[in-house]
């Protein structure tokens, strides 16, 4: 989802005749073909710029029917592919709170949690009671944690 390269190595054992491509290696992004391989090529790392968004990636191999060269065939490895989006950048605010009420009391307090990144976040906020005083009328409780 993210702007970045998508990189492999690949390796193309077919044949090639310098007037005629019969057989070859091709790589397309978004079915736009970038770049054709053929002949003997050993290994080599392939790397190609791609803008944000969703993309499709395709590696097809063509083989005619006449002429056998080589192996005929291609590999394809170590395939990296461009960042899915920038990592979560959690913020919240203030970073607990301590309140103490009488029995059936209720209070509001506003808890900012912010992303910066680009991650699409689920949390939740658990209250997690401290201490508990009896006789007195008075609960007590502390939402110290927040689990994201």
């Amino acid at each position: 989802m993210s702007a970045g390269n998508i990189t492999f190595w690949k390796k193309v054992s077919c044949e090639n005749h310098e007037t005629h491509i019969w057989d070859y290696l091709r790589f397309l992004i978004d079915d736009v073909e970038q770049e054709r391989w053929s002949g003997i090529d050993s290994w080599s790392e392939e790397t190609y710029s791609v803008t944000a968004g969703t993309h499709t990636f395709k590696w097809q191999y063509h083989k005619d029917g006449s002429v056998s060269e080589g192996d005929d065939c291609a590999w394809i490895d170590y395939i990296t592919f461009p960042p899915l989006a920038s990592p979560a950048q959690i913020t919240y605010s203030p970073a607990s709170f301590t309140k103490t009420l009488p029995p059936e009391g209720s209070t509001t307090d506003n808890l900012n949690i912010g992303n910066d990144g680009g991650i699409t976040l689920d949390y939740t906020a658990t209250v997690v009671y401290t201490e508990r005083i009896t006789g007195s009328g008075n609960n007590k409780f502390d939402i110290s944690k927040i689990f994201v």
